[in-house]
């Protein structure tokens, strides 16, 4: 019987390790739901602009496909494109004022719903203006309708107080897109941001939605 060496054994062992080490690596691959959205909001952070995002997950507790090779670095536009590039199933638009974190292939059905008017009120949060325009007519049926009603968190940042001007300051939306409205909302506050998140678990959809900055 061949015996073998000692030496032969650690080479063995070592490279069972190196393939246990190379399989785990592959797995993990994704990325937490928030911590992708934060280097978005980071972005927009820095330069105090405005925009919005939106996550769609499939399955519970599913991340989102992709890692950063390397930090993010370079202007606005460059982290975006490192962003996007790193996880392929995501975009930004096309609006540079107000730019939006997208899924690449479907967009939630809600953010298309049409709103017919919507005032935009300054002495209002950001968060105050959006549960009024999810109480319109509207928005209420295209929720009911999508099945969002029994599982809707509206607002998600802090709630804003009163907002009293000396001079009070509106805008008119007319035929728009929840999504358009969200934009408007967060350009008319200027460095306002919004989150949407659809979650799809067990077949239960859950949302959330709101401005984490106002």
């Amino acid at each position: 019987m061949n015996k073998r060496s000692p030496l032969t054994s650690l080479l063995g062992a070592f490279l069972i390790c190196l393939l246990a080490l190379s399989v785990s690596t592959q797995v993990t691959t994704g990325t937490e739901p928030e911590v992708f959205r934060s280097m978005f909001t980071d972005i927009l952070r820095s330069n105090k602009k405005a925009g919005g995002s939106v996550l769609v997950l499939n399955g519970c507790g599913s991340t989102i496909n992709g890692a950063l090779s390397a930090p993010l670095s370079g202007s606005d536009n460059d982290r975006l494109g490192q962003l996007t590039k790193n996880y392929p199933e995501y975009k930004i638009s096309d609006r540079v004022d107000v730019p939006n974190l997208l899924p690449k292939y479907y967009l939630p059905v809600l953010l298309s719903s049409r709103i017919a008017k919507y005032e935009i009120d300054s002495d209002k949060g950001a968060n105050d203006n959006l549960g009024r325009i999810l109480a319109l007519d509207e928005l209420k049926a295209a929720v009911d309708a999508s099945g969002l009603n029994k599982g809707m968190d509206i607002g998600i940042g802090p709630k804003s107080p009163p907002r009293k001007s000396t001079t009070k300051k509106t805008r008119m939306l007319t035929n728009v897109t929840l999504l358009e409205a969200l934009n408007e909302v967060a350009a008319f506050y200027g460095s306002a941001v919004w989150a949407y998140t659809e979650s799809h678990c067990n077949g239960e959809i859950r949302t959330r939605i709101g401005f984490t900055r106002n």
